[in-house]
């Protein structure tokens, strides 16, 4: 063991005299042979750079995004093979990845989603909202009413009337107003936001409920019972923001 220690020691002193006693010009000509061969064997081996999975086509993305949402049972697996009827071949993982990247959940729960955002979204065209808005009027001091009705899909609000002592036979019957403001478009809404105020009586839901033949709705609820959901936010605030703004 100290007999291979000695040699290894005695080869690199040996290589060290070498080096020293060779002229510059041998040492340039030695480095110019290196890295001669250095680029020799790079242009030989070297590959093409390459940046990683091609990039998925937007049109293909559309595709995926629209048979998910369209068939809300289909998984990965059944949106891969019918994407591949159409001639797109596309791995389950990127139909995972698009669908991940567009927030849309797996099959099982993708259905499942029966949120107030989403509930509005599916019915804004058939619903309408009331509430009320408080005005102090600043010549006589008192405080005004104003009762009005907005359609969520096109945010048409209906000012039906204003008044100083809101009560149930004076809100029922602005909504008969209502009913002949409509006239035939009456039976386009199905469903009606309100809260849980004391005006809204029961003739008031039974005014819309017997001349539309269709249920009126308390904020997200699909029974005829009213149920007041109290963390869904008021219509008048919007409204009231709207007329400011304008």
């Amino acid at each position: 063991m100290a007999l291979r220690l000695l040699y290894f020691v005695f080869v690199r002193q040996g290589g060290w005299l070498v080096l020293l006693g060779r002229s510059s010009a041998a040492k340039d000509v030695e480095l110019l042979v290196l890295r001669w061969h250095r680029r020799l064997v790079a242009k030989k081996w070297t590959y093409p750079n390459r940046s990683g999975r091609p990039r998925i086509d937007e049109a293909v993305v559309a595709l995926i995004e629209r048979m998910a949402r369209e068939n809300t049972g289909w998984g990965y697996r059944r949106i891969q093979g019918e994407l591949l009827k159409l001639g797109h071949r596309t791995a389950a993982s990127t139909v995972r990845r698009v669908l991940k990247r567009l927030r849309i959940p797996p099959s099982p729960t993708r259905n499942s989603d029966t949120s107030w955002r989403r509930f509005l979204r599916a019915q804004a065209g058939s619903m309408l909202a009331c509430d009320f808005r408080y005005v102090d009027c600043a010549v006589t001091v008192k405080r005004v009413c104003v009762f009005f009705v907005m359609e969520v899909g096109t945010r048409y609000v209906h000012i039906l009337g204003t008044t100083t002592n809101p009560d149930g036979r004076w809100t029922t019957e602005q909504a008969r107003n209502l009913l002949m403001e409509l006239d035939d478009r009456a039976s386009e809404f199905r469903f009606l936001v309100r809260d849980s105020a004391a005006q809204f009586i029961a003739s008031f839901d039974s005014v819309l409920t017997t001349t539309s033949g269709d249920h009126t709705e308390r904020d997200t609820t699909l029974h005829h019972d009213p149920i007041t959901r109290p963390e869904t936010p008021a219509v008048e605030p919007y409204v009231a923001g709207e007329c400011l703004a304008a």
